[in-house]
């Protein structure tokens, strides 16, 4: 698997050894003693870190990205499992993209059609799927998580995710690289009815999920013609 770091994002909790400062950068960062970005969570310090991405074959030559992590924890939506209209969908593409990319990384990612009707999801007679969206990021859908293995599914929570509310499971099934694993969401709406969106478990395999429930992480995608590994501060 190949990886790149692309953006930046809150995610490791702070090192005891480290003081934080009263200064802050214009994305509202606090600065630390070892010269680094944090976001504060309750009393608890986040360290602003490269987004690392697993880098995968897309449509037409591109690359599709995928978080290697849980980065954060949303709601789908308050209401109903329309990915078109959802409250995720808005904030991915807006506070999300608009905290972890520069400009110029921001112009590098492909505004895309999304697929959301029947084609990707596991049950094409499943009436909630919406009408194709164009965006930047996306959550993905069950059928292109079908297209990963089990273990391949499961994604480690960081320790931003899990103080914003994310779960995580610590039994053997749910392992990754020595981290604990949690549930994360899929865009794709559950076939049962509107309040419930297709989700994947710690240990990798498919469930669904009432979309209220704000437990759940948030794996963000994007594509990208080309790529390189980034450096930069702010």
């Amino acid at each position: 698997m190949q990886y790149i770091n692309f953006g930046l994002y809150p995610q490791t909790k702070k090192a005891a050894d480290v003081s934080i400062g009263t200064e802050r950068t214009s994305f509202m960062y606090y600065i630390g003693s070892d010269g680094c970005m944090y976001e504060k969570v309750g009393s608890y310090y986040f360290k602003v870190e490269p987004i690392v991405w697993e880098v995968r074959e897309g449509k037409n030559g591109t690359r599709l990205l995928i978080s290697r992590d849980i980065l954060d924890a949303k709601e789908f939506d308050s209401e109903k499992n329309y990915y078109a209209d959802s409250d995720v969908r808005k904030w991915i593409n807006r506070d999300f993209i608009y905290k972890s990319f520069t400009k110029k990384e921001s112009d590098s990612i492909i505004k895309d059609t999304v697929n959301n009707g029947a084609g990707s999801v596991l049950k094409p007679d499943n009436e909630y799927v919406c009408e194709d969206t164009n965006d930047k990021i996306f959550l993905l859908s069950v059928m292109e998580i079908a297209e990963l293995s089990k273990d391949e599914r499961k994604r480690p929570v960081s320790d931003y995710a899990l103080a914003k509310g994310a779960s995580m499971v610590e039994q053997a099934d749910c392992m990754k690289d020595g981290r604990a694993c949690g549930w994360w969401l899929s865009r794709s709406p559950d076939s049962l009815d509107e309040n419930f969106v297709d989700i994947v478990d710690a240990d990798g395999s498919l469930n669904w999920a009432p979309v209220n429930d704000d437990l759940y992480g948030i794996v963000p995608a994007l594509r990208m013609h080309r790529f390189k590994a980034t450096n930069y501060s702010r």
